[in-house]
């Protein structure tokens, strides 16, 4: 931010004094510029944040860490002769005050900033494969130990197939959309946007009910270990875990960074790769020949045995999530998402030759009976065939794991119960973005301590049962797993993922660089969706015997069912044309206008109004030259099948970050006309079409005057609590802002 912008021409007129007002504005620019960096480098090791936690998050984070930036922002530099020596002298100092904390913050940073730098492959394939490979790999021996070593990398091989075809669709699917891209959407934004809201509907309780089963083993597993390495009773340990998961909630300080995610993931991949060496030399071939299989050799058609297999393998393999949450970064440095899609199917691909190694020394190793009796983590009896040696390492592994991946989730669990439930009272004297009437009503009911309980008491209520599992001997850790492998995992990386394809090809904001044609195939987007839904049924009607599990599985199916028929008559399929208005502030206020209909370039006419005169052309994109003296922007659209139009006007800050640009939007779509002021919708908005040739007049507003009349009758706005927060933030970046004026 230039100091003409605030009013203050030169450095010595900053030193003899300001007005508060002007400082208190620098103050929040700066403040808001070193917000945003920040939460861009929790978001790619967020495993549940929404865009309302996000957004506090930029309000609640402290200036503090920029205050380098504050120095040189308004040219406080020291003369160049004297830096040297001040350098060394502040250098000291730092030194000498620092706390460890504050020297791991800072070495947490270098290897943040040195991952942002990596070639975008390689960071998506780090993030990727170090949220995949994790705790759950502990549950695969189990769960394959009734067909065999050898069937159970056949199995491997067969669904990690399947899951390399839905990352990639995630992948195409967050490169189609601006959101991800310019905003703050993450998975479920983009389920919103091109699944409406039966999509939204099924998906939230699908992830609260991931984090709660996949809490839920983590505990167990936790419990279990510690208390066959220790002799002390598992149900102390799962106190003591507990007691660690409130303490963060308490004081919110858990900070994870993606250099931090990377680091632990990073161990423990080293950690599954010793202790296979080590299980390797205790091979058996009797164990490793085993196999059993139902109606193999005239064998009866044995459920059981089927209980635990495609839950715990789908769970192994879920890291889509991770795909959107590293997206943003990504698509900045390689907006055509050829990086995004690589470095996914290389993560899955190294994913999977982990686990084969892993099956092969831990199931060669341990007799199946053994294996199929175990309620806890695999390292118990590992330990009884290798040797004591197992539990150094496996130890480490399940508290880096598990234990600081419990409390992620129960910090997810908390957000999720703040956001229902906002604060009784906030020190900046906001409201809580995404919060209902109900939710404010019942919160300002209560006071900090019983809103406090009220959050967390999902995660007490979790304890509890946790606890009486262990203490009637019914705890397992794998059941869990697979349980929420069976279900919601098949939900949110299966089923979504080819759905939201299929919408996204025709209602996608931008065009990627990359994308295989068979993969939105109905044979292929059917196929998969019927693999997915076909396995949850299963589960319900034949695998499963418990009857609680098997009308879950039925309820599921049915649901998926019910979403799909709905977001298809509600226009999942139908297709968008999208007019985008972009304006790049770090590469000298460039505007570019592109036009995307049903996911591909469309030719439109384009009449460019400016001062002196107009222009006229016929592309699908172009760039707009002499912004600052455009007056509007006349696309004429061709006669097409869509029949949704989205106009998006916008403006890319130096960050990233997109910002809405001060527009008067006028659209002619057959006999029917909308005039909207696009600031009062976050700077997009979605018009119904008729199929006939409309017109749409993009005209930038040089005043705050906003126009004589707004129609939004007919209109579906796209809004969120971050958009919300941009829109409240518009003012700063207009020509007559406040900030300008002062």
């Amino acid at each position: 931010m230039a100091l003409d912008e605030l009013g203050l021409r030169t450095r010595d007129a900053l030193l003899a004094g300001l007005p508060t007002r002007r400082a208190s504005l620098l103050l929040f620019a700066i403040e808001r510029r070193v917000a945003r960096l920040a939460t861009r480098a929790h978001r790619a090791a967020a495993w549940y944040l929404t865009e309302e936690t996000l957004s506090e998050r930029e309000h609640a984070l402290s200036a503090h860490r920029g205050a380098p930036a504050l120095r040189r922002s308004p040219g406080l530099d020291v003369p160049q002769a004297h830096r040297p020596q001040n350098r060394q002298l502040l250098g000291a100092i730092s030194a000498s005050a620092a706390g460890w904390r504050e020297r791991l913050h800072r070495a947490m940073a270098r290897v943040g900033g040195w991952i942002e730098r990596l070639p975008p492959f390689w960071i998506v394939f780090a993030l990727t494969l170090t949220e995949m490979v994790g705790t759950t790999i502990l549950a695969l021996p189990i769960a394959l130990a009734g067909v065999g070593p050898l069937v159970g990398v056949a199995l491997l091989l067969i669904l990690g197939l399947a899951n390399i075809l839905t990352i990639v669709a995630v992948s195409e699917v967050v490169t189609r959309n601006g959101n991800v891209r310019y905003g703050q959407a993450f998975f479920g934004g983009i389920v919103a946007d091109y699944l409406g809201r039966a999509g939204s509907l099924i998906l939230t309780p699908a992830l609260l009910s991931l984090i709660f089963l996949a809490l839920m083993a983590f505990y167990v597993g936790v419990a279990t270990t510690l208390a066959d390495a220790t002799g002390v009773r598992a149900e102390v340990w799962a106190a003591a875990l507990f007691l660690v998961d409130l303490s963060v909630l308490r004081r919110q300080s858990l900070n994870a960074t993606a250099a931090s995610a990377l680091l632990i993931g990073a161990v423990n991949i080293g950690l599954i790769l010793i202790l296979s060496l080590l299980a390797l030399p205790h091979v058996r071939m009797e164990n490793m020949l085993y196999v059993n299989l139902p109606l193999l050799d005239g064998r009866p058609f044995d459920t059981s045995i089927l209980t635990l297999i495609f839950g715990v393998i789908m769970a192994a393999y879920f890291g889509h999530i991770s795909t959107g949450n590293c997206a943003r970064l990504v698509l900045q440095r390689d907006p055509s998402g050829r990086a995004l899609i690589r470095g996914n199917i290389a993560a899955l691909v190294v994913a999977l030759l982990i686990y084969s190694l892993w099956v092969i020394a831990v199931n060669g190793a341990i007799a199946p009976s053994v294996l199929a009796g175990q309620s806890g983590t695999i390292l118990p009896p590992l330990a009884a065939e290798v040797g004591p040696i197992v539990y150094p390492f496996g130890l480490v592994f399940v508290v880096l794991g598990m234990g600081l991946t419990s409390v992620h989730f129960a910090q997810a669990l908390f957000n999720r119960m703040r956001e229902w439930f906002p604060a009784p009272s906030d020190p900046a004297g906001r409201t809580a973005p995404g919060a209902g009437l109900l939710g404010r009503v019942r919160a300002a009911a209560l006071g900090r301590r019983e809103h406090f309980a009220l959050c967390v008491a999902p995660v007490a209520a979790l304890f509890l049962v946790i606890e009486w599992l262990l203490l009637t001997g019914q705890e397992s850790f794998a059941g869990p797993l697979s349980f929420l492998g069976a279900l919601a995992v098949p939900l949110i990386g299966g089923i979504f993922p080819m759905l939201m394809l299929a919408a996204s090809r025709r209602k996608g904001d931008l065009v990627p660089g990359v994308a295989f044609r068979f993969l939105g195939h109905p044979l292929v987007v059917g196929g998969v969706y019927l693999l997915f839904l076909v396995s949850i049924f299963l589960h319900g009607a034949l695998i499963w015997q418990d009857p609680a599990q098997r009308l879950a599985a039925l309820f599921v199916g049915v649901a998926v069912l019910g979403m799909t028929f709905l977001c298809l008559r509600r226009g999942m399929l139908a297709p968008r044309i999208v007019v985008e208005l972009r304006v790049e502030r770090s590469a000298g206020e460039r505007a570019t206008f592109s036009v995307v209909a049903s996911g591909r370039p469309v030719p439109a006419d384009v009449c460019l109004q400016y001062d002196g005169g107009a222009q006229q052309s016929t592309a699908a994109s172009g760039e707009v030259r002499a912004f600052a003296s455009l007056q509007s922007l006349t696309f004429q659209l061709p006669a097409t099948a869509a029949r949704e139009l989205k106009v998006w006007a916008h403006a890319i800050s130096p960050d990233g970050s997109s910002e809405m640009l001060p527009v008067c939007l006028d659209v002619q779509a057959g006999a029917q006309a909308h005039r909207i002021d696009l600031r009062s919708c976050g700077g997009q908005a979605i018009v119904p079409l008729t199929g006939t040739p409309g017109a749409v007049q993009v005209t930038l507003s040089r005043s705050e005057a906003l126009p004589a009349r707004q129609d939004h009758g007919n209109l579906r706005i796209p809004t969120s609590p971050a958009r919300r927060l941009n829109s409240s933030m518009a003012r700063l970046s207009s020509p007559k802002s406040e900030l300008a004026e002062v």
